[in-house]
This record gives C-alpha cells, sequence and structure tokens, in this order.
C-alpha cells in the first residue's frame, strides 16, 4: 500500500507551464505521434488509390473507344458494295 501512494504522490495532478513532461504524458505524446503518422499514410494510401483506378478508368475508356471505332469500321466495310460479302 505504501507503494501505491508513493507513485500517487509522485504523479502531477495537473502540468504546469514551464514543467517537465511526465513521463505518462511524454509516453502519449509520441503514441499521438505514430497515430497521426498512420492516419497520414492512409489518407495518402488512399488517394494514391483513387489516382490509380482514375487512371486505369481513362484507359479502359481508351480501349472501348478504339474498339467502337474498329467495330464501325468494320461494318461501313461490309456494307459498301463491291466487297463481296
Amino acid at each position: 500500500m505504501k507503494d501505491v501512494k508513493a507513485l500517487f504522490a509522485l504523479a502531477p495532478t495537473a502540468p504546469v507551464i514551464g514543467m517537465a513532461i511526465a513521463p505518462q504524458q511524454a509516453a502519449t505524446n509520441s503514441n499521438l505521434s505514430f497515430l497521426f503518422v498512420a492516419y497520414t499514410l492512409t489518407w495518402v494510401a488512399f488517394f494514391g488509390y483513387i489516382v490509380y483506378m482514375s487512371r486505369k478508368q481513362q484507359a479502359l475508356r481508351r480501349d472501348i473507344d478504339a474498339l467502337k471505332k474498329q467495330l464501325e469500321d468494320k461494318q461501313k466495310s461490309a456494307s459498301l458494295p463491291g466487297t463481296g460479302r
């Protein structure tokens, strides 16, 4: 019981400006920086994925347009007289 009382006696009840940060607060601040880094990396990865998917969609759109043009050209050449089809 004496040890518990001694620990509570050493712990500051309220931080004072200009006073050294208590070890528990330093650990909390350190953990918050890791949380901020993880949060930031998550958003960067999310927006990177959005950019990646946007580019893939644009490439697919170009491929679809090229296929449509090929199909139209093939239909036009098949409908021309004298092609033998």
